[in-house]
């Protein structure tokens, strides 16, 4: 008797679940897990002759399940609370911050990255000052943690056969400048880092800003952990400058501002700059300099470069995991302008991102 009442109750919530299933329309993107979802797949007979069809089903219903972040949550709280595991869905935490895992080292990728930066030396000329930096992110001060990382002491060794003069941030940075539940470092923590950039680059700015929250924020990592008590707040910084400054976006050729605040996005961090683009132009008008600066980046860039605007008539930004060389050097004509790359360590090992 007891057998048949599990059985019915299985079967029960078996069905239950099926029609909970159509009756809900699919989703298109997990803004929690900050990726697009499995949709149903095409059916024809080549898909199902060659498994296709059977393995994008299996994973559009992983994908679908009704109130997925839900049991995602369960899950998470379950693996770290209950069997205390550090590392869950490829992130760590130390029951105070959050951290990708970006192990294992890529060797063949930092190499790669290596020889493609050195390469484009021929974009410039010989009045171009140009520069490297290397970003430790916020793993590279978690070392101390009792997890695999990456090798950091490699890959800082590696950078120093970039043929451009380096910058070294690893003393201007600690692990609270970074966020708490996101990769990115902190804009109002950015002081030291900003002045050791202008004592390299010879350039010198005020640190002279107001501070703007745009209220709490889980970022990525904490997006993706599914786990609760972690939160940061988001500040951005503003003065006359960036207030004034003439932005350009390539991705979708408009002019805003600095801090895109009403762009709909699943991102908080895209604040920022927009987030994720190609290519952008910041211009000064109210500089009293001629200099120029072009910056070869990743997202890292989007929260500093602001803080570059007084030093600088025009900042170039050049993101080259999504423009390739080609289309970059069509829009810029290099003369004398100031050139920096700057990169996180975590991108360096993903090297063969770079278009």
């Amino acid at each position: 008797m007891k057998s048949k009442v599990i059985t019915v109750v299985f079967t029960g919530f078996l069905i239950l679940g099926l029609l909970v299933h159509v009756i809900v329309p699919d989703q298109v993107i997990n803004a929690a897990e900050r990726r697009v979802l499995q949709q149903f797949p095409e059916v024809s007979t080549k898909n199902i002759i060659s498994g296709k069809f059977s393995s994008d089903f299996e994973k559009y219903l992983c994908d679908q399940i009704p109130y997925r972040n839900v049991f995602r949550e369960i899950r998470a709280e379950v693996t770290r609370n209950i069997f205390q595991q550090i590392e869950d869905a490829g992130i760590y935490s130390d029951g105070t911050y959050l951290y990708k895992d970006w192990y294992p080292t890529n060797y063949e990728a930092i190499a790669h990255f290596i020889e493609y930066i050195n390469g484009m030396k021929d974009a410039f000329t010989k009045e171009n000052h140009i520069y490297f930096a290397c970003i430790p992110d916020k793993n590279y001060y978690a070392m101390h943690l009792d997890w695999l990382s990456l090798d950091y002491t490699y890959i800082f060794q590696q950078c120093q056969s970039i043929i451009y003069t380096q910058i070294d941030l690893r003393d201007c940075l600690q692990l609270s400048d970074f966020y708490r539940t996101d990769i990115h470092w902190k804009q109002p923590n950015l002081q030291k880092v900003v002045e050791k950039f202008g004592a390299s680059m010879h350039f010198s700015t005020q640190w002279d800003y107001t501070e703007n929250t745009l209220g709490s924020f889980i970022g990525t990592l904490g997006q993706q952990a599914a786990v609760h008590g972690f939160e940061d707040t988001l500040t951005y910084l503003t003065n006359a400058t960036i207030t004034n400054a003439d932005i350009y976006y390539m991705e979708n050729d408009t002019e805003s501002e600095v801090y895109t605040k009403d762009k709909e996005s699943y991102d908080a961090y895209d604040v920022f700059l927009g987030g994720a683009n190609a290519y952008i132009e910041m211009k000064n008008p109210n500089s009293t300099s001629d200099r120029e600066l072009v910056i070869f980046r990743d997202s890292f860039a989007s929260a500093i470069a602001p803080l570059f605007l007084s030093a600088y008539s025009k900042i170039t930004l050049i993101d080259t995991r999504y423009i390739s060389k080609k289309y970059w050097k069509e829009k810029i004509e290099f003369t004398n302008q100031d050139v920096l790359f700057m990169y996180s360590a975590g991108m360096i090992n993903n090297g063969y991102a770079l278009k």
